[in-house]
């Protein structure tokens, strides 16, 4: 094992920095890879690491470059549900790679992230700093709470079942949103809690 944060993570649990078992490598179900350590130094990183972790579910990407290469082995994990990408540089055609696994969960956060480009199904897509564009995916759940949005009206045209908006946008094209024939999810400012739910059935609130 050659990567930093993965090792932290590895001796916070364990207490120890080498000989993993299978075992203990199988219960890991959440990793997070960040480009730079604490101590603000640059972390190492192998994301053939990866290939040692079968019951992933999520893995956080933070502050790295992203490639073909780089999604070679996250397509490897066989239970990868879900997949954050945080202060990341995409430098390839990354969009296959995407389209074609397991993940249902995509968040991007502060990346050079290009929509137009994503295919797929996904349960939930939240997106945080990035242009919003159409996109060909059907999504469940599209958060664009922390999103500058230009256009509501191109937004309503986008494939999605239920959106999250926060007080501000909603309250921008209300009518639009409230006559969309969509679940709408309108968040109290601090982002963690609903605030005003609209177009769901009762059962559903």
């Amino acid at each position: 094992m050659k990567t930093d944060s993965i090792l932290r993570i590895l001796e916070s649990l364990y207490g120890k920095k080498t000989d993993f078992s299978s075992e203990e490598l199988n219960r890991i179900e959440t990793l997070t890879i960040n480009r730079i350590n604490p101590d603000k130094s640059l972390a190492n990183v192998d994301f053939s690491d990866l290939l040692n972790f079968k019951q992933l579910r999520k893995l956080i990407l933070d502050g790295i470059t992203v490639d073909v290469s780089v999604m070679a082995y996250i397509s490897t994990i066989p239970n990868l549900h879900s997949l954050y990408l945080y202060n990341c540089d995409i430098v390839d055609d990354i969009y296959n790679f995407l389209g074609n696994s397991r993940i249902k969960d995509l968040k991007v956060s502060n990346t050079n992230f290009d929509l137009n480009l994503l295919t797929g199904y996904y349960e939930y897509l939240t997106l945080s700093g990035v242009k919003l564009k159409s996109f060909k995916p059907h999504v469940e759940v599209l958060n664009v709470s922390n999103c500058v949005i230009e256009d509501y009206e191109d937004l309503i045209d986008y494939n999605f079942e239920e959106i999250v908006l926060s007080i501000e946008q909603y309250d921008s094209y209300q009518d639009g949103f409230n006559n969309c024939g969509r679940r709408v999810v309108v968040m109290e400012d601090n982002g963690q809690f609903p605030y005003k739910k609209v177009g769901f059935t009762y059962g559903e609130i």
